[in-house]
């Protein structure tokens, strides 16, 4: 198509009018101009401690950018702390981020030198979470990002390398702290205990390596070796940390429990007095204990009344309500072993024993197990402890109620809430197996509710 003369001007006269419209646009002081994309110029987040132009500025005016109204008079929208004040929530570090700051800093004593084992524990999943992904699980710079490991980062430190395998605890934390050549700052993800706890694992992942490396003869010397010599006292005042006392804390645990056991036994003696006076309890779905909800002339009454009202139709009833009527009318109930019946009557455990932990509960819908529990767990880890070869297989289990993926998730986690219990109370854990069944292995009624109590369920086997 060919344009005719007329045409070709106007269009001609239409780009000329809207390149003058352009020019006339002129940029000035914090303003651009036309701007493609405004939001990579004029932030719309609050930029604390400067000035932000707000509503009736000139850039509003002039661009129609409204950004953040001014809180201030001065136009900014934050504070800084009053002189001779710190700002709450920060802690202040004594060692600055500069290369005279790192040698400093090697006179810092870490407060988990000799970690409780907890601690220790932290400081592995706090490394991994933050330190893995370059360093590897080993310490040796093999992490997925690492370039020793075909990653696209290069420059990753070997801890087990000499230069590392000595070096001095403050320095690493004084890492964490700033950063160090391409790593930088940790300081928001880890505060301060957290990053000596990192630093901890770090060395006891120095130390086992250097227990082969160096032929040392124990594990206190291997440790020993990797602290080096590093003097000086950390300032206490600063930091605000206190070595932990690992005695002290195990006795503290226990204290604790035990106040937890009395406030229990009160509240057994009180339910044990309302029993008497006829009080009635029930249950939540985070038990699985065999306790009724009503007396049996109360189950009695409802059963006949049930029968009155219900039975004599359930040939009308179909579809799913029929299928479950069903399953409660045909549903055999297996009887069960509990440990607590067991150890009454003096039961000596033989392998293919099937015994079930009816006192150990949990939260709803998670596998915290409850105070309430620990005295059965207890008096497993005693049967455990006069039965040296006695190994055990825990298993969870719930009822059919929810999500099957969900409650076999559930159950596992449960078995192994327990195994992680008895583990960390002194048994041994390879006399320990775990596993959850979910709903897939029921004793009592699903279709009830004294049933499904039941069925919450963990029992061991004994192998």
């Amino acid at each position: 198509m060919r344009l005719d003369r007329t045409t070709i001007m106007w269009i001609v006269l239409v780009l000329l009018i809207l390149y003058a419209w352009q020019c006339g646009v002129k940029s000035h002081g914090n303003f651009t101009g036309l701007e493609y994309m405004p939001d990579m110029a004029h932030s719309r987040a609050y930029d604390v401690y400067y000035p932000s132009p707000g509503a009736g500025s000139d850039i509003e005016k002039e661009s129609g950018d409204q950004q953040v109204e001014q809180v201030f008079a001065d136009g900014k929208v934050a504070r800084q702390p009053v002189s001779g004040t710190v700002a709450r929530g920060y802690i202040p570090y004594p060692y600055a981020d500069t290369p005279e700051g790192y040698e400093e800093s090697a006179s810092l004593i870490n407060p988990y030198a000799y970690a409780c084992s907890d601690d220790l524990e932290e400081g592995k999943r706090l490394y991994t979470v933050y330190c893995g992904v370059c360093h590897g699980a080993a310490g040796k710079g093999k992490g997925k990002i690492s370039a020793t490991n075909n990653g696209p980062l290069a420059g990753v430190p070997n801890y087990m390398a000499a230069a590392y395998l000595q070096m001095e605890e403050g320095k690493m934390f004084h890492s964490i702290q700033w950063g160090k050549n391409n790593m930088g700052s940790y300081a928001s993800q880890l505060n301060k205990e957290e990053r000596w706890k990192v630093v901890a694992y770090i060395k006891d992942l120095q130390a086992k390596y250097a227990k082969g490396d160096q032929k040392l003869d124990s594990d206190a010397a291997a440790l020993a070796f990797v602290r080096g010599s590093v003097g000086g006292v950390m300032p206490r005042k600063t930091l605000g940390v206190t070595p932990p006392d690992c005695v002290a804390k195990e006795e503290a645990l226990e204290k604790q429990k035990a106040t937890i056991d009395a406030r229990l036994k009160a509240a057994q003696e009180a339910a044990k007095h309302n029993a008497h006076h006829g009080h009635s309890h029930g249950h939540d779905d985070g038990h699985h204990d065999y306790g009724h909800s009503h007396d049996k002339k109360h189950n009695d009454h409802h059963s006949k009344k049930g029968s009155h009202g219900h039975n004599d139709h359930s040939d009308e009833k179909k579809g799913v309500l029929g299928a479950v009527a069903d399953a409660s009318k045909s549903f055999v109930e297996k009887s069960v072993v509990t440990f607590k019946d067991a150890v009454k009557a003096g039961k000596s455990f033989v392998t293919g024993d099937q015994i079930v932990l009816e006192n150990v509960t949990f939260n709803t819908g998670s596998d915290v197990i409850k105070p309430s529990s620990f005295d059965e767990l207890d008096n497993v880890i005693k049967i455990l402890g006069d039965n040296a070869d006695m190994k055990l297989n825990i298993t969870g289990h719930t009822d059919s109620k929810g999500n099957a993926t969900l409650n076999q998730r559930l159950s596992e986690n449960r078995a192994r809430a327990v195994f992680t219990y008895l583990v960390a109370n002194g048994v041994d854990k390879a006399r320990l197996k775990f596993k959850g069944l979910g709903a897939k292995s029921p004793v009592g009624n699903n279709a009830t509710e004294e049933g499904r109590a039941k069925n919450r369920r963990i029992e061991f086997e004994v192998l």
